[in-house]
Formats: structure tokens, sequence, C-alpha cells
């Protein structure tokens, strides 16, 4: 009798277990839908960055950090997939919670070529739980592709998408 309730304890904790683990790789794996013209953003100088200017482009947006690992490992593939595109039609936007300070000795240190803005608010009070996430908007703003985690941006079939137009 013991042994049969020691056995249905355990499947009871690891059923708990499983439930919160799902839960939890939900709330942080999933990439919310934004719109980044509502965004409240500003340029390495201070000034505000006015993302409605991107209107008709195809736009890669990336949330990053420069603590994060991932962020920075897939920075090289973003780079490639920006020198594969035509910056008349592709924006490259790179949106990060980090101070300007931070960011501009970061891009010292790496001088990428994209467009880095500072979010004006934690990326977690705009559903960003999870970074490097990102996105690519077609030049009307709809979402065409959502990405959470690290990828190869070179890649082809993403370079091909971006180019689209």
């Amino acid at each position: 009798m013991e042994v049969i309730r020691r056995m249905r304890f355990t499947i009871l904790v690891i059923a708990i277990g499983a439930a919160v683990a799902f839960w939890l790789f939900r709330k942080y794996r999933v990439a919310p839908s934004l719109d980044v013209e509502h965004l409240s953003l500003t340029t390495l100088d201070g000034v505000r960055f006015d993302a409605t200017e991107l209107r008709g482009k195809t736009l890669f947006v990336n949330y990053w950090a420069t603590w994060c690992g991932q962020c920075l490992n897939e920075m090289p593939s973003i780079e490639e997939a920006y020198n594969q595109t035509d910056h008349d039609k592709v924006v490259f936007l790179m949106i990060t919670d980090d101070s300007p300070e931070k960011v501009k000795k970061f891009l010292d240190r790496n001088p990428y070529p994209m467009k880095f803005v500072c979010l004006n608010q934690r990326l977690q009070e705009i559903g960003i739980n999870t970074i490097p996430t990102s996105y690519i908007y077609d030049d009307e703003g709809y979402e065409l592709f959502t990405h959470v985690g690290e990828l190869d941006w070179s890649d082809a079939g993403i370079v091909q998408l971006l180019s689209r137009q």
C-alpha cells in the first residue's frame, strides 16, 4: 500500500513539473506580435527614433542585449544578411533596452553596419521574455517571420525572404 502511495505521489509531482515546464516554455519562447511604430525608441545620440519613416520597406527587427551570448553569436550572420540585401528596400533595426553608452562601447569594438536603437522601457514590458527575438515585416508592415533564439540569418532562404519585394 505504501509503495502505491509513493508511486502516485511521484507521478503527481512529475505531472505538475511537466505542466510548469510547458507553461514556462510557452511563456518565454513565444514571440509576441509587436508594432514597431508604437514603440518608444531613441537613437544612440538620444534623439527620438520615428519608426514610421520605415514604411514601405521590408524590416528586419532584432531584440538583443550587449550581455547576451546568443545575440552576439548571431550578429555576424545578421551582418552577412544585411550585406546581401538592398538597403533602399530593407532596413535592419537592432533594438535593445541597454543604455546608449553600453551600445556605443559595443559598437566601438564591433562596428556593425545595422541601425541600432534603444527601447525606452524594459524588453519584458513589451512582451520580449527571451533574446534574441527577431521579426521580419514586409513593406506593408505585415509580420512575415518570427524567431526566438539564435539563428543563422545569412541562410539563402531568409535572405530571399528579406529581398522578396
